[in-house]
């Protein structure tokens, strides 16, 4: 007989998520239900619970009960544990005959009751040291509250349905002219449980219709399972005060438009310096890269239309990002095709619950939309650094598993091994079946640096401007602005800054200078590091749109003669990698010996 457990530590994923259907097949889960149940996932989830439980919670399933109930569940260990079971309502899934459970084990109940009761306490102690205004939406009743904290205790400002507050606050004209527009995507995007957003308009909400404030919206949805339950925010009152956000500012170039995720340059350069820094520091810890690619995603557009097939590309981001939350990077590099690393997971078991909930997420998400059609995903996987330890070796790798994951009859995933398929890939790479080492290239940033610098060299002073429009394109930033120390001002500008930072001011002093390592290098990832020792300075990088800098000096033996800034603009601010430090300097350093400033 399987003996019952009653030690918390013979499995450690203690709550999760699924779905199942009418007939106890399960369809879904959360990345924690395939931690959790391993293997027996594929079993019928009524076969799992413990024979004398069995006639209580097929009696709850089939009954439509809604108080939950207490039953032995067969682990990935083999081994019983006593858990909590309910029922998440969701219209959409008992719609087409599905059922959402909720899995909590009972043993640590009590015990995360009063965690719980304590972060509510402690939370409510930092919210009280917030100057800032809160606001919540509920999904199920369509409310939507602005509060904020004092002494202990939420204060609320509004609360209504979000439908009423958004006609009020345009009829009461708190909200006017071309802010009205602002206001309103604000509330398509919390009623559409937008994943995040942010916002800054103009009004007169909180003061009602007192005084005009430029008020910054921030706020994430909060989902359990697949459904939307809450969406939560920050309201930032823009004024004098130093602000370690640039939030007046939507603009992200990082981003792909269509679906929320890093855009195809961004996540390659992501994934790439997470690869670096993990050789360089020794990372002996797994990640894997994962390529994921729609099937058969051009016979969709031709059925069903381009329209619905943007929704697909939306329902599969939204599935990904909602399984993959902090454990890794993700974005999209095609139409239909995205990539992501992962970086939180222990060991192949846990990648694969990962793999199993974004393929079942995808066809739980679409079921009622196009019944009969199947919709699914092909995936391949390499490993850091058991299958190499580069980028481009190991995007190799992942896309021969995936082009295999395909040619096997897709809506499958495969994790590379190489006994198993070494020479297929290797025989794939020869003949040209996949993509190679010609596909994501990462930009070749030092061969680039030589290409400029060589004909800096060839064509002199006149080729200055042209290179460095060209070095602002390739590597990716949106301005370049250079300061000189004798004239005290800024002598050249490239890109469309807003206005430019007060930068000239503190050419000379003695902290900005210090900024500087051996090099002359000032890698600025953050402009809020000016914020102590030079708040004006601050303040005109964020009036200029300016989030990150890359600022290389000029120096004679005298000291400082003048800096040029490469400048990102926006709110992602910009990690400098050595690659990038390195192409910059060697380009600047040439212009330097070329022009003379």
């Amino acid at each position: 007989m399987m003996r019952v457990s009653m030690n918390v530590s013979d499995n450690d994923i203690l709550e999760a998520n699924c779905t199942v259907k009418y007939d106890y097949t399960i369809v879904s889960g959360d990345e924690r239900f395939f931690r959790m149940m391993g293997e027996n996932s594929r079993f019928p989830i009524n076969r799992l619970v413990h024979s004398e439980d069995r006639a209580l919670f097929e009696s709850f399933l089939d009954g439509g009960g809604a108080d939950p109930v207490f039953v032995r569940l067969q682990l990935k260990n083999n081994i019983y544990r006593w858990v909590l079971i309910g029922r998440i309502k969701s219209e959409e899934a008992e719609r087409i005959g599905l059922t959402e459970l909720h899995i909590q084990d009972i043993l640590t109940q009590s015990s995360k009751f009063e965690l719980y009761f304590n972060n509510v306490r402690k939370y409510r102690s930092f919210m009280n040291l917030f100057k800032e205004k809160f606001f919540e939406y509920d999904f199920s009743t369509d409310i939507i509250c602005i509060y904020f904290y004092i002494n202990g205790h939420s204060e609320i400002i509004e609360r209504c349905s979000l439908e009423e507050w958004q006609k009020r606050m345009v009829s009461l004209n708190y909200v006017e002219g071309l802010n009205v527009e602002k206001f309103n995507r604000m509330c398509d995007d919390i009623r559409g449980g937008t994943d995040s957003f942010s916002i800054t308009f103009q009004s007169s909400i909180l003061s009602k219709g007192g005084r005009r404030d430029t008020l910054n919206f921030r706020g994430e949805t909060i989902c359990e399972g697949l459904s939307r339950r809450l969406v939560v925010g920050i309201i930032y009152e823009m004024g004098g005060r130093i602000d370690d956000k640039n939030i007046l500012y939507d603009i992200d170039a990082s981003k792909d438009p269509a679906t929320g995720l890093l855009n195809k340059k961004a996540v390659t350069e992501e994934i790439i310096s997470a690869i670096t820094d993990a050789r360089q520091n020794g990372l002996k810890s797994s990640m894997y890269l994962a390529i994921i690619d729609i099937d058969d995603f051009k016979n969709v557009n031709d059925t069903y239309g381009h329209y619905f097939g943007d929704e697909v590309i939306h329902s599969f981001s939204s599935v990904l990002k909602m399984h993959l939350g902090n454990m890794g990077i993700a974005g999209r590099i095609g139409g239909d095709e995205f990539i992501c690393l992962l970086t939180g997971y222990n060991d192949e078991e846990e990648v694969r619950g990962f793999l199993k909930a974004i393929r079942g997420g995808l066809k739980y998400s679409l079921a009622q939309r196009q019944r009969g059609y199947n919709f699914s995903v092909s995936i391949g996987v390499s490993s850091f650094p058991g299958d190499g330890d580069t980028y481009e070796k190991l995007f190799r790798i992942a896309d021969g598993a995936l082009y295999l994951a395909k040619e096997k009859g897709k809506d499958r995933y495969i994790i590379y091994d190489e006994k198993m398929h070494g020479e297929i890939i290797a025989e794939m790479l020869r003949t040209g079946r996949i993509r190679g080492s010609g596909f994501m290239k990462p930009l070749d940033k030092a061969g680039m640096a030589a290409e400029l610098t060589a004909r800096l060299v060839k064509h002199g002073k006149s080729a200055v401007d042209d290179i460095l429009k060209e070095l602002m394109s390739r590597i990716d930033v949106h301005g370049i602005s250079v300061y000189s120390v004798k004239s005290k001002k800024c002598v050249l500008t490239l890109g469309d800054y807003f206005s430019m930072p007060r930068l000239v001011k503190i050419l000379n002093d003695d902290k900005y200078t210090a900024m500087f390592d051996e090099n002359g290098v000032n890698a600025v990832n953050n402009v809020t590091s000016f914020a102590m020792d030079f708040y004006d300075t601050y303040r005109s990088f964020l009036d200029s749109r300016i989030c990150s800098s890359l600022q290389i000096s000029f120096k004679q033996a005298g000291g400082f003669i003048g800096v040029i800034c490469f400048d990102t603009f926006g709110e992602n601010r910009r990690k400098w990698s050595s690659e990038d430090i390195f192409t910059v300097y060697m380009v600047v350093k040439t212009i330097a010996n070329v022009d003379g400033f």
